[in-house]
């Protein structure tokens, strides 16, 4: 699994919605690289870790705490959440 910090949703046309944020523990990057993921195909929520475990079409996992999200793009991620079916 793959850290995101200071990330976000975002709703691409024609692809869906996908993650944006600096990456964590991914080989494929260097620590801290800003990267997009590819479409978001399901979303778990972990109350008890204050985090969302999303998964990609590409079959990656991202791991995403609620306290690292961009505050920036906040007033998005209610939108975003019922896209996704997540509960408020």
């Amino acid at each position: 699994m793959y850290m995101l910090l200071d990330w976000s949703l975002r709703d691409i046309p024609g692809i869906g919605v996908i993650l944006t944020g600096n990456v964590v523990n991914n080989i494929k990057f260097y620590s801290g690289q800003n990267i997009i993921t590819s479409k978001i195909k399901e979303v778990c929520i972990a109350v008890e870790n204050k985090q969302f475990n999303f998964i990609t079409h590409s079959g990656s996992n991202y791991i995403a705490k609620f306290e690292d999200i961009n505050i920036k793009l906040i007033n998005c991620i209610g939108y975003m959440f019922n896209l996704l079916n997540i509960p408020k």
